[in-house]
């Protein structure tokens, strides 16, 4: 646990130095920096582990479109698992609709996961803010809805008189896995941009122990106290904590 720990507090003092030295550094040095960071492939290889071994569902709660910086993709179609993509703005799911077309494996769910509400404020980009934002737009503004609108902002204040709100239904994750008479899981991966532990709140973990291969977070929104907390649970269930840049991965140490 202290390893695991040690590392998430690494990052967050190099993305503080970045940040100050990031503008007057050239091209070349940024995308070196970007090779230093980028775990992609490590990424794949746990994902593609915990599909190899086991049979299990992936769910993915924050899917996005489905390829834009979306590490379980090639590797659910590869694989052919069965999936359940959780994603509660309606033009994102339609891309994820189309994108799985002809994968009868892949379920896309079009509400969020919160522990206590059965809708929610929801903000996000609309689907014409690339034209209306021209040349400030940014490919991944789409990527960052949230529960809270301060979140949007903080990623570029250009953005704000351009962010929707829109009122979304709301189940927990525990009812997805009944509801949809999941099993077991290969894969649970959170992306929900600051509210990672708020979603995992919502399944018993002692329950799915026996049953979940992995669990992804990012964990670079989060805070330090209830992510230690969920660290030292975690290894304490018998799954080993991966510290990458933006990611965090558990793996069950004694199938993984």
């Amino acid at each position: 646990m202290i390893s695991a720990c040690f590392k998430i507090i690494s990052w967050r003092l190099w993305d503080f130095i970045v940040k100050i030295i990031w503008k007057p550094l050239p091209n070349f040095s940024k995308n070196l920096l970007w090779k230093f960071i980028s775990s992609k492939e490590q990424v794949r290889n746990h994902v593609d582990a915990a599909l190899s071994a086991s049979a299990g569902a992936v769910i993915q709660v924050g899917s996005n479109d489905g390829v834009s910086n979306a590490p379980l993709y090639e590797s659910i179609v590869r694989h052919k698992r069965q999936a359940f993509l959780v994603e509660p703005i309606n033009y994102l799911a339609e891309k994820l609709r189309l994108l799985h077309k002809d994968n009868n494996f892949v379920n896309v769910l079009e509400y969020a996961i919160h522990p206590t509400n059965a809708s929610v404020d929801f903000y996000h980009m609309p689907k014409d803010a690339d034209k209306n934002m021209g040349s400030l737009w940014k490919p991944w503004f789409d990527q960052i809805g949230s529960f809270s609108k301060q979140h949007l902002i903080k990623h570029s204040p250009s953005i704000e008189p351009f962010i929707e709100k829109t009122s979304i239904s709301c189940k927990t994750l525990n009812q997805l896995v009944l509801e949809k008479n999941i099993r077991f899981i290969s894969i649970l991966h959170i992306d929900a941009e600051g509210f990672d532990l708020e979603v995992l709140s919502s399944i018993n973990l002692e329950f799915v122990k026996p049953h979940m291969l992995m669990l992804m977070l990012e964990h670079k929104h989060l805070n330090l106290k209830p992510l230690f907390l969920l660290v030292g649970k975690m290894i304490g269930l018998g799954y080993k904590a991966n510290v990458y840049h933006d990611d965090i991965i558990f793996t069950h140490a004694l199938r993984i």
